[in-house]
């Protein structure tokens, strides 16, 4: 089955014929937190119970902002994919 990780406007970034529930995949705590840390640089307004993704040092104004966030999606796909293999297979879409 195949999962991809998509940032909307929904609760959640993870979505498999529709929106997974956040419980729905056998993720660790420590990724859950990425998840939502890195989603959350997404969500407006943030969600104040999630963990905040911190932009990179030196990154400047909305633009860069966002291009470290999109960037932040494939290396991110890789610490899930692991954790879901072999019955899940990780998709990334900026």
């Amino acid at each position: 089955m195949q999962v991809t990780l998509y940032a909307d406007y929904a609760p959640w970034p993870l979505w498999s014929n529709g929106l997974l529930d956040e419980n729905a995949l056998p993720l660790s705590d420590e990724t859950t937190d990425r998840i939502k840390a890195c989603f959350n640089a997404y969500a407006d307004p943030p969600r104040p119970h999630w963990p905040l993704w911190t932009p990179p040092e030196g990154t400047v104004g909305p633009d860069d902002e966002e291009a470290a966030w999109v960037a932040e999606g494939e290396p991110l796909r890789e610490v899930i994919q692991p954790e879901l293999a072999p019955h899940y297979e990780v998709a990334f879409d900026a």
